[in-house]
């Protein structure tokens, strides 16, 4: 920047100046940036070969669009609502955690007299996730 003298009643007059560019590639850059620092809705320096196809009238849907199409071992709604439950029921419950602990824990939190008994009845041993507890229930594994 440089500093013009004072003119007199006003403040010093500022000119810009570049130090590491010419005049012609400042205005380029200037040029390049100018929809973005006037608020365009596109990026102006985007280059047509990166942007993504249309996919045409004909092309055909993804599968994970179509509701009838269902993956190998995905979990049904009402499964993925059993499964939200039982974890709700277990917040809080620090693993790897056994069937006592998880049990005592699940009727603290509300669950039926259904529930507890099934996790009383869960097998010996310790169990590291939620996961573990949801299969051992006889839940699918997803």
């Amino acid at each position: 920047m440089r500093f013009g003298p004072a003119a007199e009643g006003y403040g010093a007059t500022v000119e810009r100046e570049s130090i590491k560019h010419g005049a012609r590639e400042d205005e380029d850059l200037a040029r390049s940036v100018e929809g973005l620092v006037r608020g365009a809705p596109v990026d102006p320096r985007s280059e047509e070969n990166r942007r993504l196809e249309d996919p045409g009238d004909d092309a055909e849907l993804d599968a994970g669009l179509r509701p009838e199409v269902r993956s190998a071992g995905a979990l049904d709604e009402l499964d993925l609502e059993h499964r939200a439950e039982l974890a709700r029921l277990l917040t809080g419950l620090h693993y790897p955690a056994t069937r006592e602990e998880i049990a005592a824990l699940a009727e603290r939190n509300g669950a039926d007299d259904a529930l507890a008994g099934r996790l009383r009845r869960l097998p010996d041993g310790r169990f590291d996730l939620l996961e573990a507890i949801w299969e051992a229930l006889g839940g699918q594994p997803d």
